[in-house]
């Protein structure tokens, strides 16, 4: 049974090679075969030792399925992986694939990278769908979801300001259908934060979404330090931007707004 288990998998993975086609490890199938075959990697004579060749080859099987998964569903299989080559790398060094390694002594940041992706993508997709049904029950489970990838992410973290950004606007989402002032003030200092933590290439953006949020709370309250706020901060984004920076067009259309909205007050 060993042998069948390993020759199937084995094809599996060589059948998703060099293809765009991956429906083999794709397959509900080889995670059956998978599972047999982990069912036999503990040896009967103790139960310490673990047989390093189906490990390897079980976790090129959940390598596979993470390269072919598309992100925001491939963590699973990810964590799976190396937690499998990591239990090889301490029975059989050896056997773990070259190309794998560097993936193991960096396998904390690259999993928290995953836990995070995968947050957003489901935050977004909540958001989305309670967007378009009006339903602020899935638009608070994806500000919980956000809220989660946010904490995770240490300060430096290349995906912090991103993400916060990102948070901000599921909290503007709410407040578009809700109507509560309240909801973009919770939007307000997550676009803050973001810009604080912003990189030289993101910040124009970052920024752009700050001075919105600031126009949008000024547009419903009518208090004069989010115009300010807006116009100052669009001012930042457009000049952070070089005058031939096709991302300028961005933020010279927020600060346009913001300006028209002041003065029509």
């Amino acid at each position: 049974m060993r042998e069948e288990l390993l020759k199937s998998i084995k094809a599996r993975i060589m059948e998703s090679r060099g293809t765009s086609d991956a429906a083999a490890v794709l397959d509900p199938r080889s995670l059956v075969e998978a599972g047999d075959l982990m069912r036999l990697a503990v040896a009967e004579q103790d139960p310490r030792m673990h047989d390093p060749e189906i490990l390897m080859w079980a976790g090129l099987l959940h390598w596979a399925r993470y390269l072919a998964l598309p992100s925001g569903q491939d963590g699973p299989d990810l964590r799976r992986a190396l937690g499998l080559f990591r239990m090889v790398r301490d029975i059989a060094p050896d056997w773990v694939p070259p190309h794998v390694r560097g993936y193991l002594d960096n396998a904390a940041e690259l999993l928290l990278d995953q836990r995070v992706d995968e947050l957003i993508a489901n935050g977004r997709v909540l958001a989305d769908k309670g967007a378009a049904l009006g339903d602020l029950t899935l638009v608070d489970r994806a500000i919980g979801l956000f809220a989660l990838a946010v904490a995770e992410l240490p300060a430096g973290h290349p995906l912090r300001a991103g993400c916060l950004h990102d948070a901000g606007h599921v909290w503007l989402t709410r407040y578009h259908s809700s109507g509560l002032v309240a909801d973009g003030e919770h939007a307000l200092p997550l676009f803050r934060e973001a810009v604080a933590a912003a990189d030289d290439d993101s910040r124009t953006h970052l920024l752009a979404g700050l001075a919105n949020c600031a126009r949008m709370l000024f547009d419903r309250t009518g208090l004069p330090e989010y115009a300010e706020e807006a116009i100052r901060v669009g001012r930042e984004a457009v000049k952070s931007a070089a005058p031939d920076d096709p991302r300028r067009a961005g933020p010279l259309g927020v600060l346009a707004v913001a300006m028209r909205s002041r003065f029509e007050r």
